[in-house]
């Protein structure tokens, strides 16, 4: 860095601190409406910063914000004195209009955000130098710094009075527009979950060919159809190969024909059809096949800013590879990065897991149980939600109980549920089209 670098003035604009300042002293309604945006730390100058806090203060105390209160409040409190009071009255001089003010606490907000983007970038900086440390390692704290930045400059420390307050405002417009909890995908389970929820971690488990990628992609095909933008880390499958499952879904061309291009006139206008229908969604597929679990957060974050994306779904969860010294250690961290990457972005991600062997192993009817998760009970700690696919015929179940036929029937298991009810939905599963149905538990029934 050369010497013109290193003796640049920081971003501020001074000038226009004063003016705000200044209006809050002479104007009533100009110090909420610059109390409601700007923190103390916003301000550049130090004299500045002291009598917004004083200001701030005395507001708190229900006292009024005259020259004269702030003066002496100051003074009292070693601020200023005798020989200094003039700042005071400069400020309240300098005041040109009270009218912009909004627009002038934005200034000053930019201004804050340059200067604390330069402390950040400078930090990076001096990790990246640093011949010891990993290089994952520095773009993840570079995201999370700019990701700061970009999604708030306010604090994340809320009082209960102002939590309740919110809370209340979303409860009466649930109740007065029937907007619901969560994004539902429109299956039975929903019931359960009420939805997939904004800060959510979902885990969503079965044994391979169990058909769990297929219910995920029809999740997220129904998802976006109702308008939110989705998107998908396909760890073990290409985008194409999931384009063609999406494909089969939509259109209800049989997934195999579909492969083998034999196809008839209608079949084919079908496929034309849905394929215009997909291209119109929110749907981004990233099939990246090695990912650790710094990447997945950073990539995470990029879909987030760059595509407000509404949901996630990673497939799967333990072909991340996170940091440890045993494969239990891996996916614990993997674990825990797909609940924190949930509550950062503030969006429901969804998992697909493996189940254990264990479950081959069992006799009886072979359900799965939280403890089947494979590799980690941190997966189970951390996941808000855990479901399980289970199909009967998978295990040459061919009737149930009441000597009913098990062909094409996936129960869905709402294993765990932090907030809500736990149960069983059953779901019927088109298997030539890779797409699942609500079905009647009782006759056996597709349902509209």
């Amino acid at each position: 860095m050369n010497m013109s670098e290193t003796t640049r003035i920081p971003p501020q604009a001074t000038e226009v601190e004063m003016e705000v300042l200044g209006a809050m002293l002479i104007e009533q309604g100009a110090a909420p409406a610059a109390f409601q945006r700007l923190q103390t730390r916003h301000f550049y100058n130090p004299f500045h910063r002291d009598l917004f806090e004083t200001m701030l203060q005395l507001y708190l105390d229900n006292k009024p914000l005259d020259l004269l209160t702030v003066e002496q409040r100051m003074m009292d409190e070693g601020l200023i004195d005798k020989e200094t009071t003039h700042k005071l009255s400069d400020l309240t001089r300098s005041v040109s209009s009270v009218s912009n003010i909004e627009y002038h606490v934005q200034i000053i907000i930019e201004k804050h955000i340059k200067r604390d983007l330069i402390k950040k970038c400078s930090r990076v900086i001096k990790n990246a130098y640093d011949s010891g440390s990993d290089a994952y390692d520095v773009l993840d704290l570079a995201q999370e710094l700019i990701f700061e930045l970009s999604e708030t400059d306010q604090g994340r420390t809320h009082h209960i009075a102002d939590t309740m307050n919110r809370v209340i405002q979303d409860l009466m417009n649930r109740i007065e527009t029937g907007v619901p909890l969560g994004i539902k995908a429109g299956f039975s389970f929903d019931d359960l979950t009420q939805g997939f929820q904004k800060g959510k971690f979902y885990v969503l488990a079965a044994r391979p060919s169990m058909g769990k990628t297929a219910l995920a992609l029809d999740i997220m095909r129904r998802v976006a159809r109702s308008g939110n933008k989705v998107a998908i880390l396909s760890l073990e499958t290409s985008d194409q190969s999931l384009g063609y499952r999406f494909l089969s879904q939509e259109s209800g061309v049989d997934g195999e024909k579909l492969l083998s291009g034999n196809l008839t006139n209608f079949e084919k206008e079908k496929a034309a059809n849905a394929a215009g229908k997909l291209s119109g969604l929110g749907i981004h597929i990233d099939d990246t096949l090695t990912l650790s679990d710094v990447q997945f957060r950073s990539l995470s974050r990029k879909l987030k800013q760059q595509y407000k994306t509404d949901m996630l779904l990673v497939d799967y969860v333990q072909l991340l590879k996170g940091k440890g010294y045993s494969e239990n250690q891996e996916v614990a961290n993997v674990s825990r990065m797909c609940k924190v990457v949930a509550k950062e972005l503030n969006i429901p991600v969804i998992a697909l897991a493996q189940l254990s062997r264990d479950v081959e192993k069992r006799g009886g009817d072979r359900r799965p149980v939280l403890s089947d998760l494979r590799a980690s009970g941190q997966i189970e700690q951390d996941a808000d939600v855990a479901m399980f696919m289970y199909r009967p015929e998978y295990y040459g179940i061919k009737t149930d109980h009441q000597g009913r036929s098990t062909a094409g029937i996936c129960e869905i298991i709402v294993a765990k549920n932090k907030d809500g009810a736990t149960g069983t939905k059953v779901l019927e599963f088109d298997m030539p089209r890779m797409r699942f149905n609500n079905i009647d538990p009782l006759m056996r029934g597709r349902t509209p």
